[in-house]
């Protein structure tokens, strides 16, 4: 149970892991390998509580193209995709339901 939760907190996956042991290992074995170990960066690494948080709580990438979409033309995306004016009030009661004003 702790393995998943480490890789998590490296950002990183187990292939990434063997490949990324193997390219130190291969770094050692040459003359100014160790200064580029030192300069190494996996760039998936975001911090210990980013990289939970993408994790536990992921983006939505198949409304991601419709919420853009809808910043740029100042409306709010309801669940069903469609957009709505009202701000994204609601109305009580109902889900998908919007409140007139």
């Amino acid at each position: 149970f702790l393995w998943p939760l480490h890789l998590v907190r490296k950002g990183t996956t187990t292939n990434e892991l063997s490949k990324w042991s193997f390219v130190k290992w291969a770094l050692r074995h040459e003359d100014d390998g160790l200064e580029k170990i030192a300069s190494l960066r996996n760039i998936y690494d975001k911090g210990l509580k980013a990289n939970f948080r993408e994790v536990f709580v992921p983006i939505d990438v198949h409304r991601l193209p419709r919420q853009l979409a809808s910043e740029a033309q100042g409306t709010v995306t309801r669940q069903g995709g469609k957009a709505d004016q009202s701000g994204g009030r609601r109305a009580k009661g109902g889900v998908g339901k919007v409140k007139k004003t």
